[in-house]
């Protein structure tokens, strides 16, 4: 939005009903904030929580002295609800700097967040309410500003996963048991950047060891930058969306 040559940004939640060949689409949720470094970690992601209740991952905009306060939006994912009282929301977490992959595993009571760090600092979140998750105190990566590395010492949440070389990634997926070597409770993380062997235009797969556990047990390099991924259960297939090419990818059963 650009309003008297300042360029702003804002974040709305919109859906949309099919009418033959026409989408009327409805806003459902939207901030009232405005910030003005537009340029500034501009991701997020949507997913459904429950019911009516959906939650909404939102990034610091550039402005961090808003990330840890109650009063504003950014550096928190949220939760609201399609109500038709669009600016109405609960805080659901804190500490984020710019979420990109959001995923709702419901059926093991697991919400992941991937989120771009600094220089260095991707990393993988597992959502718990009322949580912080250090951002902008604490990350692996190298900041512009002074931070800590250590997320225990100073209160907050550890990752589950981060990279010391970013690999820019984006959207996650869960696939079947039977999708990935027969092993249950993995992940398809998807990643942006780069084209060497260890980052960037990879699919990560992140598996669960035990209840508390999570490892990378491989990288599938894909060869593109890969903007977003969703396991399709009916056709036991995994699609992929590559930026560069403007294509659609798709994956199939792993043995």
């Amino acid at each position: 939005i650009k309003i008297k040559n300042e360029y702003m940004t804002t974040t709305n939640v919109l859906k949309a009903k099919t009418n033959k060949n026409n989408l009327n689409f409805q806003k459902i949720f939207a901030l009232k904030e405005r910030y003005s470094e537009a340029t500034v970690h501009s991701g997020g992601k949507l997913q459904h929580f429950s019911n009516e209740n959906f939650i909404l991952a939102i990034p610091d905009n550039g402005y961090l002295e808003g990330v840890n306060s109650d009063n504003f939006a950014v550096g928190k994912t949220i939760l609201f609800r399609d109500n038709n009282k669009i600016h109405e929301y609960k805080i659901f977490t804190k500490g984020h700097r710019n979420p990109q992959g959001l995923y709702n595993d419901k059926k093991n009571n697991l919400i992941f967040l991937a989120e771009h760090g600094p220089a260095g600092g991707d990393e993988i979140n597992i959502l718990k309410s009322n949580l912080n998750y250090g951002w902008p105190e604490v990350s692996y990566g190298i900041a512009d500003h002074k931070t800590s590395k250590n997320h225990n010492i100073k209160g907050y949440e550890e990752p589950i996963h981060y990279w010391e070389s970013n690999p820019g990634i984006s959207e996650i997926t869960k696939v079947s048991n039977d999708f990935y070597e027969n092993i249950n409770d993995c992940y398809f993380i998807s990643s942006l950047s780069g084209s060497g062997e260890f980052y960037g235009n990879h699919i990560y797969v992140l598996c669960r060891e035990n209840s508390k556990k999570f490892n990378i047990k491989d990288k599938i390099y894909i060869g593109d930058r890969i903007r977003d991924i969703a396991y399709i259960e009916s056709h036991n297939a995994v699609i992929v969306v590559l930026e560069t090419s403007g294509s659609l990818g798709i994956i199939s059963k792993i043995k």
